[in-house]
């Protein structure tokens, strides 16, 4: 008999605050949706508890995933403003027009406190964490909290599995905040404390985890490498004349939170030199938010007038949108110093859309070696890439895009069907 599953959702619950829809966003919504809707096997859902955790039953976790959607604009919404500036860009039709979002509507934001505060504090008093069970935590939100998780200790027949993006903090702790990896450490405490199994995403991944176990002189748990599906798998497609153009059009796609591990001033250079040259720029479509020490970078994006002309910067777009985007697309580009997955890879592969990223391990593996790698630092490796890419009788182009057809993408019944079969030997 399979175990029940104990599902978190205080992510889930964090994030409906927040507009931009991040790649672990995208994976905790697809756990929540096939545990609690598709296949509706959670016994419950929680939140973290100072001293036990709070219960959410099946209804509030269907109605939590519902917000989830709707605030952060999943469904499609072609009026969304956003996506209307980004086809003015694309069009040409007002090269200045700023692109970051819109300021909300009046109370918006305090509508969805409301609803966020009511899913933290309602407690569900007929859920409960069934004997045996696995607690599932795939965000690996606020680790470094110890005594969210000491009622485990309480009730050693629930097992714990976590799903681990990434140890980067630790190894690249210059591409984060000052003291994140302190934080970051505790939260490495909390997974080799409390985990009895762990979920990954790459090999790669999975080998600095037992690592860790390793130099800690702990035996190590079980690991599962699954390699993620691709989130817009699920978004539908859209027919509208407002979205057609983009087939029609020259443009590139970044994908990816600005901040300097990202690398986004690589295509900032390369941008400025194509525009230098005097030849056709293609536009570039930088989709995320502005993260940490972006200053330099959103500066440039912000004053430089030969740049607004041919660089669109986007936070978020609704699933659907952003598949069409990176659908029609010369290449996805991605230049980053380090990942721990890569998923913009496998949402542009799955779509058949070219991709040029860097020369890192774990882009090897995400990519199936269906892309082309360059080195983050040959900034003249990916000013050639992108000149050849911008032909428009491009043999470069025609090669990387048979090579989309050679890559086996991941479904999530798959994925999800892999992932049970480990939960199972558990």
């Amino acid at each position: 008999m399979r175990r029940p599953i104990v599902l978190d959702a205080t992510h889930l619950v964090t994030r409906l605050t927040r507009r931009a829809t991040t790649g672990i966003d995208r994976v905790d919504l697809a756990y929540a949706r096939y545990f609690t809707e598709h296949v509706p096997r959670a016994a419950a859902g929680t939140q973290y508890g100072l001293f036990r955790p709070h219960l959410l039953g099946a209804a509030r976790m269907r109605s939590l995933i519902e917000h989830f959607e709707r605030e952060q604009l999943e469904w499609d919404c072609s009026s969304r403003p956003e996506w209307q500036s980004v086809r003015a860009r694309l069009l040409d039709q007002n090269p200045v027009l700023a692109t970051r979002p819109a300021s909300p509507r009046p109370f918006a934001w305090a509508r969805v406190f409301t609803i966020q505060s009511g899913f933290r504090i309602l407690h569900n008093l007929r859920a409960s964490v069934p004997r045996n069970a696995i607690y599932l935590n795939v965000a690996q939100h606020a680790f470094e909290h110890h005594r969210f998780f000491r009622w485990l200790s309480r009730r050693p027949d629930v097992m714990p599995v976590f799903l681990i993006h990434d140890l980067l903090p630790l190894d690249f702790p210059e591409f984060f905040p000052q003291g994140y990896e302190f934080r970051f450490r505790r939260r490495v405490e909390t997974m080799v404390r409390r985990a009895r199994a762990i979920i990954t995403t790459t090999a790669q991944v999975a080998q600095r985890i037992e690592n860790e176990y390793r130099d800690r002189k702990l035996a190590p748990v079980p690991i599962h490498v699954e390699p993620l599906a691709s989130p817009l798998e699920q978004a539908g497609e859209i027919t509208e004349d407002d979205v057609d153009f983009v087939g029609r059009i020259r443009y590139f796609v970044a994908v990816s939170t600005i901040e300097p591990r990202k690398n986004h001033s690589l295509l900032i250079h390369v941008w400025r030199e194509l525009i230098q040259r005097g030849i056709a720029v293609p536009k570039l479509v930088i989709v995320g938010r502005r993260g940490w020490e972006s200053e330099q970078t959103c500066h440039e994006l912000d004053l430089a007038l030969d740049l607004q002309q041919h660089i669109i910067e986007v936070s978020s777009l609704p699933s659907a949108h952003l598949r069409k985007l990176i659908k029609n697309a010369h290449a996805l580009l991605m230049p980053s110093f380090a990942e721990g997955c890569g998923l913009p890879i496998v949402e542009a592969l799955s779509l058949g859309t070219p991709v040029v990223c860097s020369d890192i391990p774990v882009f090897h593996e995400v990519s199936q070696k269906k892309a082309l790698l360059i080195s983050p630092l040959d900034g003249t490796g990916w000013l050639k890439a992108i000149e050849s890419l911008t032909a428009a009788d491009s043999l470069l182009r025609a090669q990387l895009s048979a090579k989309t057809l050679e890559f086996k993408p991941l479904t999530w019944q798959a994925y999800f069907r892999n992932v049970e079969g480990f939960l199972g030997t558990l």
